[in-house]
């Protein structure tokens, strides 16, 4: 897709020779659209997270809403 800069053309009455017809369309996919598939679970609701500390022992985390 090659980006073309759009330029205003006016005829001798001040009239625009090449109006935009209709909106801007993406036919691609946005930022948010994108980094759906790759986004982490979202701990919601009652869940237990279970954590690895630095000393060998494991810390249990209790999500609540």
């Amino acid at each position: 897709m090659k980006n073309v800069p759009y330029v205003k053309v006016f005829d001798k009455f001040g009239n625009v020779k090449n109006p935009i017809p209709t909106g801007y369309i993406n036919h691609f996919l946005n930022r948010k659209q994108r980094r759906e598939s790759i986004q982490k679970e979202k701990l919601y609701g009652n869940r237990v997270q279970i954590i690895n500390c630095k000393d060998g022992l494991r810390k249990r985390i209790l999500h609540t809403v």
